[in-house]
Parts: structure tokens; sequence; C-alpha cells
């Protein structure tokens, strides 16, 4: 249930990801940022202090959607309007970026060549997709 008592409905109806309930938290972006944000739950980051923070979840609020950061004992919220590292954090992962990053700058350079958001190959796969995973494979390989 979310907050306002309403079933939070699991399935899609179409390939939005929008199951069509106005209620449902799969409204908006969020089922693209929990798509995003899992694969880097756990991943260790540094502050601008040298602290090191934890990434352990993402927050749907009432007001905004936000990564979730964890050190004994302490707790960070970061909005997610942007990437992890646009808050002065740093990956522990050397050379890697996060896929919010990744998907930002893929769909900003597809826009920029193009006029349209994003491009499907000739697999039916979104080039935005590919390129994201392509990258986060080899900067774990690193």
């Amino acid at each position: 249930m979310n907050s306002d008592d309403q079933p939070m409905n699991e399935g899609s109806t179409d390939n939005t990801g929008d199951c069509g309930n106005d209620a449902c938290v799969c409204r908006g972006n969020w089922r693209e940022l929990v798509r995003e944000v899992k694969p880097l739950i756990g991943d260790r980051y540094k502050d601008e202090k040298g602290k090191v923070w934890r990434l352990t979840g993402l927050m749907h609020a009432e007001d905004d959607f936000w990564y979730c950061l964890t050190r004994k004992r302490r707790y960070k919220l970061l909005s997610c309007v942007t990437s992890i590292e646009n808050y002065g954090f740093t990956s522990k992962h050397r050379d890697m970026v996060s896929a919010h990053a990744i998907r930002s700058i893929a769909v900003e350079a597809i826009r920029e060549a193009t006029g349209a958001s994003d491009i499907k190959g000739k697999d039916g796969e979104s080039l935005v997709d590919k390129l994201e995973r392509l990258v986060l494979v080899e900067a774990r390989k690193a």
C-alpha cells in the first residue's frame, strides 16, 4: 500500500512501465530510477571530506525520490534530480560513474545529434540502455 492506502500495481499494462493507476508509484520515472540504482546498491562513495558512505537504497517520498546513504548510524538523503557524483561524492570504484550519469550523458548526446531522446538499435534494444550496460560492465572490470 502507498501513503494513500491504494494498492501499488506490480505489472504494467503497456511497455511504458506505467500501470495506469494514478496512485501507483510507477507513475513518473520511479521504475526507471529503481532499474538504474538497483545495481549500485551497496556501492561505496567518498564525500568531499574523504568519509566513506554506502548507498543503501532508494526512497520514494511524497515530495521527491531520494538516494539513501549510510555511514556509522548516520543517514544522508540526496535528491535523485541528479547523480550522486554531482553532490561531491566519488565512487569507490575506480573510473566508474553512476548509471544515472551515464544515462544522462547518453540521452543528451542522442538528443543533440538527432533531436530524439533515444534510438533503437537493429536488435530493438534502446541505445541508451546498451551504452549504460556496456560502460558499467567495463567499469566494474577495472
